[in-house]
């Protein structure tokens, strides 16, 4: 089965800052036999609501495995506790947020399964109106159609106002031995 996986993160862990939360959280899928087959580029994205917290490095994976929902699920609690999922006493900080977008092709059977098994997460229903997930969910899955619109990624993109699509901007690494050298 094929699934559709957002990372995000916007505090630093004891050890890595969030460009490398989330490449670690990448790297430990293997591990939980989630196999990627395609990751978009990092990217920046506010905070929601905005001005709650820092702003997010933001991901998006296609993920293989013959794992269940369920167990998906499961291993991505598992990978968040291992790099650590909560931030220090704000509501708008994580050091790392994984959200299981959809089973991908969904149907509306399987989104209604998705939303029995992921307590609390929402984004399927608040998908239309996230820049910070659709914009790099359009890199690498841009033609994957939303069970409950029937709309694809580039539609759901195109419909987003233009002025939350650019406060989504790609996350170019500061690189200090680049500096060192000019």
């Amino acid at each position: 089965m094929i699934y559709l996986i957002s990372l995000s993160s916007n505090v630093a862990s004891a050890r890595l800052d969030p460009n490398d939360v989330i490449s670690q959280a990448l790297w430990l899928f293997s591990g939980q036999q989630l196999f990627q087959r395609a990751t978009s580029r990092v990217y920046r994205a506010p905070t929601i609501p905005e001005g709650s917290g820092p702003d997010y490095l933001t991901a998006v994976a296609i993920i293989e495995t013959e794992c269940t929902l369920a167990q998906v699920q499961d291993r991505l609690a598992v990978i968040e506790a291992a790099v650590g999922d909560k931030g220090p006493g704000n509501e708008g900080a994580r050091v790392l947020h994984l959200e299981l977008i959809a089973p991908w092709p969904a149907s509306a059977r399987e989104a209604l399964k998705l939303r029995h098994v992921s307590s609390g997460s929402q984004i399927l229903e608040n998908l239309p109106a996230r820049a910070d997930v659709l914009v790099p969910l359009n890199e690498v899955a841009p033609d994957w159609v939303h069970p409950g619109l029937g709309l694809s990624v580039q539609d759901l993109v195109a419909a987003l106002p233009t002025q939350a699509r650019k406060r989504v901007e790609d996350f170019i690494p500061y690189d200090a031995a680049r500096d060192v050298a000019e």
